[in-house]
């Protein structure tokens, strides 16, 4: 959506290109316009709005309308806006001071706001943090709450008692983003920078800030160009990995997960989301639906793995760990202290912390679970497996063309090329021996 900051007067609603659906006003705090489509008298439709905080209207943040564009002019809009954030600031004020205090949210002043109405300005970084959390609070998806983790975690700490008009690029990247990067994080810092450019496009949409000053800095400048590692473990650093995991203090249940990713080549989310009733011994296969994998660019069609025994062993044993809680999951938190443990998978983080909290026991270069992957695909590679069969292993995406080529037909080469596989690792691996 199209969205400007300047002083709304009837010139700019008037003349406002047709890609421009909003007018945000850099006087008024959340004084806005929203313009719609063309009417027959080649005028646009629209209407004047006021979006007032979670701290004005003492709960949760909303939108008032206060007129169509052509029912008043853009002057007695801003008088009307200017009245409303008193009243509103009024009844706030006295909802505190007396607990039957009532708001009326619709209210409007006849007369306009005088100078020394007192009009709520957000000056502080961390008024405008609170405000973008507010508003994520009210949004019921995962996405959401990563951002508020990330939020909470990785910028509030660094723009503590910083006011709104020291938020300028090279302040912003300095604080919150060059010390991350200094610590080789830079997947990270490119998330942080995200969410720190989403909440700041935020406030230019609320008319808290008139431009974004992150706006003109892409993702790339902060953490390079990157491209999937390929990183893979030879048959030593194999042999080295599960040896030293079966002397640590790493639980059963991790160390059952992280061979079943090595057998199988599955994703870390994949294996953390699936359920027992998707595992089918009676006819060898085990489904993971798209579903739950739908955040991966990857085939439409639901992925499978075709059990064999090395891969059914370790089912075997994830289900004796779990035996007293009844989960769904096949990797259940058994460390919740929610109420109800069925209700929760095991959280992923905590089989990526039992490689990266333990690479100096192990000796060798970084690596983590989902490396996996790719050392399946390396070594069946050299064991002459067919490229493509080994592709559709790793439910990675082919060119429609080839997307058939393993179907549910080709069952018998997939539990083949598993076979070998468990048979190479036993083999190459002590401790599995």
């Amino acid at each position: 959506m199209g969205v400007i900051s300047t002083k709304i007067n009837d010139d700019t609603v008037k003349n406002a290109p047709p890609s421009i659906h909003r007018i945000s006003d850099i006087e008024i705090q959340g004084f806005h316009v929203r313009l719609g489509k063309w009417k027959a008298n080649r005028q646009r439709e629209g209407d004047y709005y006021l979006h007032c905080s979670s701290d004005i209207v003492n709960g949760a943040e909303r939108n008032i309308k206060i007129s169509p564009i052509d029912a008043i002019s853009a002057d007695e809009a801003r008088s009307l806006a200017k009245s409303l954030i008193s009243q509103l600031t009024k009844n706030s004020v006295d909802k505190n001071n007396h607990s039957n205090g009532q708001i009326e949210p619709n209210f409007i002043q006849d007369k306009p706001a005088e100078d020394n109405d007192p009009i709520v300005y957000i000056t502080q970084a961390n008024q405008l943090i609170k405000r973008y959390i507010d508003h994520l609070s009210g949004i019921k998806s995962k996405d959401a709450s990563d951002t508020i983790r990330t939020l909470i975690i990785d910028i509030i700490p660094k723009l503590k008692g910083v006011s709104i008009a020291e938020l300028n690029a090279s302040f912003l990247l300095e604080r919150c983003i060059d010390p991350i990067v200094t610590r080789d994080c830079k997947q990270h810092a490119g998330v942080v920078f995200l969410v720190l450019k989403q909440m700041l496009d935020f406030s230019v949409n609320e008319g808290v800030l008139s431009f974004n000053p992150l706006n003109r800095i892409r993702r790339e400048d902060i953490t390079g160009i990157t491209s999937p590692d390929k990183r893979y473990l030879n048959a030593q650093e194999l042999d080295t990995v599960f040896s030293t995991l079966k002397k640590l203090k790493v639980t059963p249940q991790v160390t059952t997960a992280l061979e079943i990713l090595l057998l199988t080549g599955l994703r870390l989310n994949q294996l953390c989301a699936s359920k027992w009733q998707h595992v089918n011994q009676k006819s060898g296969i085990w489904i993971f639906p798209n579903q739950t994998i739908s955040f991966l660019n990857v085939n439409s069609d639901d992925h499978y793995v075709c059990l064999n025994e090395a891969i059914i062993q370790r089912l075997n044993t994830l289900k004796a760990l779990a035996q007293n809680i009844d989960s769904p999951f096949i990797l259940p938190s058994l460390t919740t202290k929610k109420s109800d443990p069925r209700s929760i998978s095991i959280d992923k983080r905590s089989v990526t912390r039992s490689i990266a909290r333990n690479l100096d026991n192990f000796g060798i270069d970084k690596f983590t679970p989902n490396d996996f992957r790719e050392t399946m695909k390396v070594h069946l590679i050299g064991m002459g497996v067919n490229a493509i069969l080994i592709e559709q292993m790793l439910d990675r995406k082919l060119p429609v063309n080839l997307r058939g080529y393993c179907g549910i037909a080709d069952k018998q080469a997939r539990l083949d090329a598993q076979n070998l596989w468990a048979d190479y690792l036993t083999k190459v691996i002590g401790a599995w021996q």
